[in-house]
């Protein structure tokens, strides 16, 4: 008898610690409906968390889109655009670095056709993402903020962002792979 109640004092242990830590499993492992996004104009697209983000009215010129969350704490934007200066790659990220505070860049990484500048702003983390076309006809940006305190949960959805954000062929580069 003692041997029984033994086992179901430590079966009910068992259960109520899965019971306990099951919220904060699901929590940690929050699981988005992802949906796709090409920009006819450019011909870039994204896979965007949709149960997350709701699209806001395309501009007049469909040069891209902007997303909202739905608790409103976050956003993103991707847009495309000629390089009508047909400025390299490294004349393109100076000239984007004197529009807006890059004072806390903390992530800045760079490829053959494309960089990245992430920091803070405030009580906001940025993160913006640029690559060229495959004869730099076209600039393609991702650009995202959502609030420091969410930097766990944010951080994994701007990787899958970032991972799926895919350019275009550019203005004459139809022939690019």
């Amino acid at each position: 008898m003692q041997r029984h109640l033994t086992r179901t004092r430590t079966a009910f242990v068992v259960i109520l610690f899965g019971l306990l830590c099951w919220p904060m499993v699901a929590l940690s492992e929050e699981s988005h409906t992802w949906a796709p996004y090409k920009n006819a104009r450019y011909g870039f697209s994204i896979e965007y968390p949709s149960d997350l983000f709701t699209p806001d009215e395309p501009p007049f010129n469909n040069a891209g889109r902007s997303f909202q969350s739905k608790d409103g704490k976050a956003q993103f934007s991707v847009w495309g655009s000629a390089n009508a200066l047909e400025q390299s790659l490294d004349e393109y990220r100076t000239g984007f670095m004197e529009v807006e505070d890059y004072s806390n860049v903390t992530y800045q990484p760079k490829g053959s056709n494309w960089f990245v500048l992430s920091g803070v702003r405030g009580d906001r983390i940025f993160y913006e993402k640029v690559i060229l076309s495959c004869r730099n006809e076209t600039v393609n940006t991702l650009r995202v903020y959502y609030p420091t305190v969410e930097k766990a949960r944010y951080d994994k959805i701007v990787t899958r962002l970032e991972e799926t954000f895919r350019t275009g062929p550019g203005i004459g580069d139809e022939d690019c792979e």
